[in-house]
């Protein structure tokens, strides 16, 4: 269909609309606002007004009386958010803030609230203010309750990801009954989910390091790791023994025979497989990994697998687990041994 062409008088006009008194008025802007911050010219003409159009849009994503403008207003926000310049002029407008209330509240304002938080927290100040803020805990319990078929926080873990970067946010999450229980659980979900709660709980592997505070935190937790994070690694080519079937856990055979909605991409198997990997630093994950016979699980990933960089991690996280005399496989290019770092950076979400 044709789409007007965008003026800049309209663009112009949006502020003094968001802060009418008329409450119909700041709908219709913040729905035009979502609108124009879906593509990419007039979210361009938007930012020459972010000064004046952020403001409000802050402040009707706050309205609870007004669940479809603050939806609208959020959309605009996550958009917006897309711009490094913009990120940051909403992050000295207390955006963490206001997006870690938004994200407790309820339906689709919490969802746009919690993907504005995880386009902000791309930025280490906002991680800061996140790990600060004193509704993270309630917003972390929120997420570990919530229904695995609900799309609340089917973004969280990319919020997660960067909070996770840091040992006090490892602590804290790890603090939060049944949270790293939810990202498990999101590996089963929808790609966005998927993908995100890889990265996340590549970053918490960190903790299994030896001088880690949360790190017997995260190893009491390690059976049930190592089964969810295994399971996402099978692959339908995959052919089992009988000898391999039963050196399964019971766990891990109930998750293989699980369906799955989506199939997992070349980073996010890497992901997946650098968490066994970071947690082979504790000998009680390694023993747990053999314990729970999943090396069938992999040796059947690495025969499919394509991607040199997931393939080279399957080999080293098998030769650190599973054949303890065999030296670390040859580097397939300098620097590949991953010296690993937590992951940082996401792309912004566009609506």
């Amino acid at each position: 269909a044709h789409r007007r062409s965008v003026r800049m008088d309209d663009v112009a006009e949006l502020p003094s609309f968001l802060l009418s008194g008329r409450p119909e008025l700041r709908s219709a802007a913040a729905e035009a606002a979502a609108a124009l911050s879906a593509h990419q010219d007039s979210l361009v003409q938007l930012a020459h007004v972010e000064e004046e159009l952020l403001p409000p849009l802050l402040k009707l994503l706050q309205s609870s009386d007004m669940p479809d403008a603050a939806t609208n207003a959020g959309a605009a926000l996550v958009n917006m958010a897309q711009l490094p310049a913009t990120r940051q002029r909403l992050i000295a407008l207390k955006a963490v803030d206001t997006s870690v209330v938004g994200s407790c509240a309820d339906g689709d304002v919490a969802r746009m609230s919690c993907m504005l938080l995880a386009n902000l927290t791309q930025f280490e100040a906002a991680t800061k203010q996140l790990l600060a803020h004193p509704q993270t805990p309630t917003l972390l319990t929120h997420f570990a309750a919530e229904r695995q078929d609900s799309t609340r926080y089917e973004h969280m873990p990319y919020v997660l990801t960067q909070l996770l970067t840091t040992p006090a946010g490892r602590l804290l999450v790890l603090k939060t009954n049944g949270a790293v229980g939810a990202m498990l659980t999101q590996l089963n979900a929808g790609e966005e989910a998927l993908q995100g709660s890889a990265l996340a709980l590549r970053n918490l592997c960190f903790e299994a390091a030896a001088d880690a505070p949360a790190r017997a935190k995260l190893l009491a937790l390690r059976d049930e790791l190592i089964a969810h994070v295994a399971a996402r690694l099978h692959v339908p080519s995959a052919t089992y023994s009988n000898d391999d079937r039963s050196s399964f856990s019971p766990l891990l055979s109930q998750l293989l025979a699980a369906e799955r909605r989506c199939d997992a991409n070349d980073s996010t198997r890497l992901a997946l497989t650098e968490a066994l990997l970071l947690l082979t630093a504790a000998p009680d994950a390694s023993e747990a990994m053999r314990s729970a016979g999943i090396y069938p699980v992999l040796r059947e990933a690495h025969l499919a697998e394509e991607d040199e960089k997931v393939k080279d991690a399957n080999e080293h996280l098998v030769s650190e687990f599973y054949l303890k005399d065999v030296p670390p496989p040859r580097q397939i290019e300098a620097g590949a041994d991953p010296a690993l770092e937590p992951v940082l950076e996401m792309d912004g979400d566009v609506i």
